[in-house]
């Protein structure tokens, strides 16, 4: 099973943009919630925040929280 680089995830709540980290769990499998893992708990509305940290996650090889 070959996962997927972290990457930013937007959702919209409230009308306010919100976003996570998080990568494709299996990449020969189509993107939906059930093949995504995050690396982080809560949503946060700072993108920049976000896609450094995915940015920082990939440079590690960070592998997931488990």
């Amino acid at each position: 099973m070959e996962k997927g680089e972290w990457r930013v995830f937007c959702n919209c709540v409230g009308g306010e943009k919100l976003y996570i980290v998080g990568r494709q769990k299996d990449k020969n499998k189509p993107l939906h919630s059930g093949n995504v893992e995050y690396a982080m708990i809560n949503y946060s509305p700072d993108k920049r925040a976000c896609e450094h940290l995915a940015d920082q996650l990939n440079r590690t090889g960070f592998d997931g929280l488990g």
